[in-house]
């Protein structure tokens, strides 16, 4: 009976990698993670299931498969199901890339935090479920202790966060149910996300991006990669980075850790981290910078393959590639759209232009910037140096505009 690989969730990138070296895979989806031609994805059945679909009804589907096909692993890639993954591995008793452990911490901030406390003695933080426990903190603090951050225990994309000035804020988030949260330390200086590599405990960085964010909402605008700092600052926030993996338990696969070089001490903070990759096209954009395909060496360890060793100790970097994206100025129906075609016609000459697009049409309802969701599209750019890559990739995008009613 042909081998059969019982693949849970998304990262359709690295899915590729399955079924172009031709193994049999049968995908476990969500309805509100499908696209467009999914159904052509090469997997020999699939299946959609709600978002909120109980485990029992995972495995019940999964035993019955295991009796018509010789199911000989399961893997799951994006952080959002592979507890999925690992437990209907451990219900058919069937080896998994999934580390449980490990990524229930970086999905719970609580978690991430606390195993990093006695790093970062100096951050106050508290989980909160109920609305008493935040009374109690707020009322324990004084002046000196905020600003702070409330973020949801839970969540991406920048959605539910809050900067908090004095007990007064917190206090009324809380009274608008803004729970379960963490609240933390609220830490100043610039943003970088950092991709990683682990193979049995050993861990690679291969990248270290940039990250450009609006300072009211906290909804990333721009990426720029490798990320303008010196080789001093580079190897602080890799061995850091390494400490953190190590301490969330991340031994294999793809990472994606968030941190900030604090002004003053310039040390860096994590602000999360992920056992997948990054969103945003950062994957994409570290195989042009270095040539290093992250979403091939996962396919290939979860097949049970060792590639630690194909990533090389001196990443090289042959450009520099950054990506802006697109928002509305203010809320309302968009009237006209100009420069969209006189970008896409230019994408179409220029190597530079990676990518561009723009999901936005005339009568449309858009809103401001309050969450990743609210963009409106994208552009990815190469160039030879730092300052072409953000010359140009602003030059470029202010030629898109949108007149909003």
């Amino acid at each position: 009976m042909e081998k059969t690989i019982l693949l849970i969730g998304g990262i359709r990138q690295a899915h590729r990698y399955l079924y172009a070296k031709g193994y049999q895979v049968i995908w476990f989806g969500t309805l509100d993670n499908c696209e467009q031609g999914d159904h052509l994805s090469g997997a020999k059945l699939w299946f959609n299931f709600d978002k909120d679909e109980a485990i029992d009804t995972y495995i019940a589907t999964a035993k019955m498969l295991a009796e018509r096909f010789n199911i000989v692993s399961v893997i799951g890639f994006h952080d959002q199901t592979q507890l999925i993954a690992g437990q209907i591995a451990q219900a058919l008793s069937l080896p998994c890339n999934v580390d449980m452990v490990a990524t229930g911490n970086t999905l719970d901030k609580g978690k991430t935090r606390a195993l990093m406390a006695e790093v970062h003695q100096d951050i106050v933080y508290r989980v909160m479920r109920e609305r008493e426990q935040g009374k109690a903190f707020f009322d324990s603090l004084n002046e000196a202790q905020f600003p702070l951050i409330l973020k949801p225990l839970e969540g991406a994309g920048s959605e539910g966060i809050y900067r908090i000035d004095n007990a007064e804020q917190g206090q009324a988030l809380l009274s608008e149910g803004k729970l379960p949260a963490i609240v933390e330390s609220f830490v100043a200086g610039c943003e970088f996300s950092v991709e990683g590599f682990s193979e049995n405990g050993k861990h690679r960085i291969v990248m270290i991006t940039q990250k450009q964010r609006d300072e009211q909402n906290f909804v990333e605008t721009a990426h720029f990669q490798p990320a303008a700092i010196s080789v001093e600052q580079w190897q602080i926030i890799a061995q850091y980075t390494q400490l953190v993996l190590t301490r969330l338990g991340i031994k294999n696969g793809i990472s994606h850790t968030e941190v900030i070089l604090r002004q003053g001490d310039k040390q860096p903070v994590v602000v999360e981290s992920h056992t997948r990759p990054g969103g945003d096209y950062i994957p994409e954009m570290v195989e042009k910078v270095t040539g290093i395909n992250l979403f091939e060496l996962a396919a290939r360890q979860a097949l049970g393959e060792q590639v630690l060793d194909l990533i090389p100790a001196d990443i090289p970097c042959h450009r520099h590639v950054g990506i802006g994206f697109f928002f509305a100025d203010k809320a309302g129906i968009v009237e006209h759209i100009s420069g969209k075609e006189t970008l896409e016609a230019q994408s179409k000459e220029d190597e530079s232009i990676i990518a561009f697009a723009l999901d936005v049409v005339v009568g449309q309802q858009v809103k401001t910037m309050g969450h990743s969701d609210d963009r409106l599209g994208y552009l990815v750019y190469q160039a030879p140096s730092a300052q072409r890559l953000r010359e140009q990739l602003k030059g470029l995008s202010s030629q898109v505009k949108l007149a909003i009613r």
